[in-house]
């Protein structure tokens, strides 16, 4: 499989009246064609700041320190204004987390899909409405010209998603960024638009990133995951390797806080992660975990941890024993 997306090395430091924060730590990681990868993490770990440093709408105080963003085998950070909104608009795609706010109130689904048509491939209005409706039947949604007639407002929260995923893919991007676009939804519309993107996905060659807190919604359709805490990638690997053989303790701790009832009542309880959420507001040295971490010596807050690699399964962490 190619490689559509490689993020190497993405610095991101944000200017605050306290001073530079830095909120992404050489984040790594690949995306190829057909796969879908997680990035799992609490709020306010990073995983926003990555999604705006891909689609280039990172806020006025922030900016991109160094690294490299490829896609297609073109750095969109090195090919200047023009060039990198070609390039986002032909090849990403993004669905966001509230469909009602990115949708406008104000128009029709069928002028607002013609609109984004239009500003990549100029066609007419008659090819523009044909091109919606396909797009919409594919995604899902069985009477897409009735859909089409219809205001944002007029639709559920599951057929509002459908309609941001139609739309996201209208240009056939390669490459679609899904920013937590279940949280929102009841679990039976999550496990059907779960089971869109898997489709989509394998149907297209669509290379996905997701986005999500959950380790347990990740599980449902991704086939790698990236952990994320305090601006990096703490572990990565395929998703057997996350599940059954957890080498951080943050993964370790999110795998805990899952609700399962095949574990039994009796069987296993419910663990928190202790102490407070990492804040980029009060940035210390060493590992970021290790104020939170029940298995932190002294060099865990002294020094930041090298990530290590064993069969395609990283960990950054001090702490021989994760190995």
């Amino acid at each position: 499989m190619s490689k559509i997306l490689s993020i190497e090395n993405l610095n991101v430091i944000y200017r605050i009246p306290e001073g530079r924060r830095h909120v992404l730590r050489d984040v790594t990681l690949s995306l190829e064609k057909g796969q879908i990868r997680a990035v799992v993490g609490e709020s306010g770990c990073g995983k926003s700041t990555l999604v705006n440093s891909l689609i280039a709408l990172l806020p006025e105080n922030a900016v991109i320190e160094s690294g490299r963003i490829i896609i297609d085998g073109t750095d969109m950070l090195g090919s200047g204004q023009s060039n990198m909104r070609k390039l986002r608009s032909s090849k990403l795609g993004v669905v966001f987390q509230d469909p009602f706010s990115a949708l406008d109130p104000l128009y029709t689904i069928e002028n607002q899909m013609a609109e984004t048509i239009n500003i990549i491939r100029k066609t007419n209005r008659k090819r523009a409405m044909e091109k919606t409706a396909e797009m919409l039947e594919a995604c899902g949604i069985r009477n897409p010209e009735e859909i089409m007639k219809k205001y944002p407002h007029e639709l559920s929260g599951g057929l509002r998603q459908r309609v941001m995923i139609a739309m996201a893919l209208l240009n056939e991007p390669e490459i679609l960024v899904a920013d937590e676009p279940t949280t929102a939804l009841d679990v039976t519309i999550q496990k059907e638009i779960l089971q869109l993107l898997k489709k989509l996905a394998a149907d297209r060659q669509l290379a996905v990133l997701f986005i999500t807190h959950s380790l347990d919604v990740a599980a449902e359709i991704a086939d790698s995951i990236s952990v994320f805490y305090g601006g990096r990638v703490v572990e990565e690997g395929r998703i057997r390797d996350i599940f059954n053989f957890p080498l951080h303790p943050y993964t370790q701790a999110l795998l805990k806080t899952i609700p399962s009832i095949k574990y039994g009542k009796n069987e296993r309880k419910l663990m928190p992660i202790e102490g407070e959420m990492f804040s980029f507001l009060n940035e210390t040295s060493g590992c970021s975990f290790a104020p939170r971490c029940p298995y932190a010596r002294k060099e865990c807050f002294e020094k930041d941890p090298e990530t290590r690699m064993l069969n395609g399964h990283s960990c950054a962490c001090v702490l021989e024993e994760v190995w």
